[in-house]
């Protein structure tokens, strides 16, 4: 089936700025449509998508979602059987944007040995439901170290009382290679149609990771992006402390997000010492262990148009 407009699947990593780039893409209807980009809200891809378990169950929602955001006007008849599905004014749009971290499923799972264990369930799934569509894949690195301590700590803003070496029990750091989840990306919908980009582009400034974004959801576009609101704060150290005293005692999810809040308002890792997780010696070996793998795949799954980053250069 032949579309008039491309499906970029934003589908990760977690913690590598997925939420700057939906929030924007929220906040800035007008420079979408601008754009002439739409994106299926967070909200409505998290009820079609779940943790990935959802598209496997019932493909055609999110097809029929994506088909519908594509038109110029949503037909109500989809409207009536999609409720999640929001009219959209504007022109035909060249590009749909569907962005969820959470479509490969856990990035940590007890029940898996790797990274996204149960990626290749959810990227074939991800296939049946849009692939008549050709829809390209984008998966931000980020190097693993970084990465696991950053999912750690959100895992405890989520609630968990697991200090951090208690947590890492759970963690294979033999098997914390990013390669099997890109090769199963590829699998699924064809090297050509997966782009491997790197979280450390985030140094050059919000914006421009943003407009970088953009510019692999349309090659054609030359945005210019001014958006103010901050990228999510974390723990500071005393922060960490405080969370994992006080978890215990939250009981809903609502007093976990004003928990939450309450300490990165108070407790960030702008204003105090960032946590101190792997050793040094840890952080250098997982270096050594996974960097060269990392930028291999940062060239070999490199945006054609946009090109790619070198990896250490963009971390000094």
């Amino acid at each position: 089936m032949a579309a008039n407009y491309a499906v970029i699947l934003h589908l990760g990593a977690h913690k590598t700025g997925t939420s700057v780039l939906q929030k924007y893409m929220r906040d800035r209807p007008s420079e979408m449509v601008g754009y002439r980009a739409r994106m299926i809200s967070r909200t409505d891809t998290n009820h079609l998508i779940g943790w990935g378990s959802k598209v496997m169950e019932e493909p055609e929602m999110l097809r029929n979602a994506v088909m519908a955001a594509g038109q110029e006007r949503m037909p109500s008849a989809v409207l009536k059987r999609i409720p999640v599905l929001r009219r959209i004014a504007g022109p035909q749009p060249r590009t749909v944007v569907v962005s969820h971290e959470n479509s490969l499923g856990r990035p940590v799972d007890t029940d898996g040995d790797s990274l996204y264990p149960f990626a290749e369930a959810r990227a074939n799934a991800l296939k049946t439901s849009v692939g008549m569509l050709k829809p390209r894949a984008v998966f931000y690195l980020r190097s693993q170290e970084q990465f696991l301590e950053s999912y750690y700590l959100q895992t405890v803003h989520q609630g968990s009382t697991l200090r951090f070496r208690q947590w890492l029990e759970t963690v294979n750091l033999d098997a914390a290679s990013w390669v099997p989840v890109i090769e199963k990306l590829a699998a699924a919908f064809g090297d050509d149609h997966v782009v491997v980009r790197d979280f450390a582009e985030i140094k050059q400034g919000q914006n421009q990771f943003i407009e970088n974004f953009l510019r692999i959801c349309d090659p054609s576009l030359n945005p210019s992006v001014d958006y103010g609101a901050s990228r999510n704060l974390s723990v500071s150290a005393r922060g960490l402390e405080v969370a994992l005293a006080t978890n215990p005692y939250l009981e809903t999810a609502a007093e976990r997000k004003a928990s939450r809040v309450f300490l990165q308002a108070n407790f960030n890792n702008s204003t105090g010492a960032r946590p101190e997780l792997f050793s040094e010696q840890e952080k250098s070996q997982l270096k050594q262990r996974y960097g060269a793998e990392n930028q291999d795949l940062l060239t070999r799954f490199a945006d054609p148009v946009s090109g790619t980053l070198d990896l250490e250069s963009s971390r000094s």
